[in-house]
């Protein structure tokens, strides 16, 4: 299965007017990440997300035993992954040192 990452905004003016542009995911790691994190946070989205019935219809997410499930929001989710990813590599980054900045003072003597 071939992954690519690419703007969701494909409507027939951006291609007329724009250039669009998919990137194929090659990295086994990322291709993993992608499909968990984006389309699997999306399907089960059980707050926001809907099903597409054969009716033509969009349905609220049914839980497959009848019970309502505990509320899933891909949005908050995906923030929080990348919050806790940004935590994980916390300790890596250090403030870079500040550029030399020349001294504006006028120079005595000579050249």
């Amino acid at each position: 299965m071939e992954i690519l990452l690419s703007s969701a905004d494909w409507m027939t003016r951006n291609f007329q007017r724009r250039i669009e542009v998919a990137v194929p995911i090659d990295e086994p790691a990322l291709r993993a990440r992608v499909l968990e994190e984006g389309l699997g946070f999306a399907r089960k989205d059980n707050t926001k997300g809907r099903q597409l019935m054969t009716d033509v219809t969009l349905a609220p997410i049914a839980a497959p035993n009848g019970e309502p499930p505990p509320p899933f929001q891909s949005q908050a989710q995906l923030c929080e992954a990348a919050r806790r990813a940004a935590e994980q590599r916390a300790p890596d980054l250090r403030p870079a040192a500040p550029p030399e900045v020349p001294s504006l003072e006028p120079r005595t003597g000579a050249a």
